[in-house]
């Protein structure tokens, strides 16, 4: 069946909030208003077992006919690592081994429980591994089975924002994505990654974004005019960045871009 005549949801997992929009099929296909599911967050285990939670509490009330799913997951379940280029690889296999190992020397054994995925890269090159939780896959593909709908689509925070904005970066730039309780940094040289990292703080109001991100440039031993990007799907946090000095704030003037984690 085209496309074109499926329906699309558009679902956002955050550890505190879940945001779902039904776009309706067709040639010229609208958005309806945005539903916001607040939920309680997860104090212990996995952070994304209460929104899975109030996503099957909202699904089991609708029925769905030829719905894609697309599901854009908070980057505070998320890990990113940059994987470096090993030339004697010769298959994705090898590529997937190389990423598990070197995904657990940066964060430990539960790395043998998610599943790593890797962006295409380029020759002598690294690339962006990410890294989600297995049983967040799974329970997902069970809603979907379930609920009758068909998973089109499932993508980190971070690398969703990425691609959408992809072409507007700079090939030298260092690129943010911020999320109330995280920002995911990576930086290009060229063209290519140079780096990527998740800084976690308590309050982000406590936070100076422009100093983080300075500090990062030194850290990485980029250029003091590197161009420096900085996105929010959180419409707090937005208001809250615009007008900060020598940072181009990535936004469509008409909110299309915007994953929503957490909009107040």
């Amino acid at each position: 069946m085209s496309p074109l005549l499926r329906n699309r949801l558009l679902v956002t997992l955050g550890p505190t909030q879940i945001t779902i929009t039904k776009i309706q099929r067709g040639w010229n296909p609208k958005a309806a208003e945005s539903i916001v599911i607040d939920v309680a967050l997860s104090e212990a285990g996995n952070k994304w077992a209460a929104p899975i939670l109030g996503l099957q509490t909202w699904l089991e009330k609708e029925k769905f006919s030829a719905t894609n799913l697309m599901v854009i997951v908070s980057d505070s379940f998320t890990r990113y690592g940059l994987l470096p280029w090993v030339g004697k690889l010769t298959n994705h296999s090898e590529l997937m081994t190389l990423a598990h190992i070197h995904f657990n020397n940066l964060y430990g054994p539960p790395s043998a429980n998610w599943i790593i995925t890797a962006d295409k890269g380029e020759y002598e090159k690294a690339r962006i591994g990410c890294a989600l939780d297995q049983t967040l896959i799974t329970s997902i593909g069970e809603l979907c089975k379930v609920s009758r709908l068909k998973l089109v689509s499932l993508q980190p925070n971070f690398m969703q924002v990425y691609n959408h904005w992809r072409l507007s970066i700079g090939v030298d730039a260092l690129f943010g994505v911020l999320e109330p309780d995280q920002c995911v940094l990576a930086s290009l040289k060229n063209g290519h990654w140079h780096s990527i990292r998740t800084i976690k703080f308590a309050n982000f109001f406590e936070v100076d974004v422009s100093q983080l991100m300075e500090r990062e440039i030194l850290l990485q031993g980029l250029s003091a005019q590197v161009k420096r990007y900085l996105h929010s799907g959180n419409f707090v946090l937005l208001e809250a960045i615009r007008g900060l000095s020598n940072i181009t704030i990535l936004e469509s003037q008409d909110g299309s871009n915007l994953s929503m984690f957490g909009e107040s």
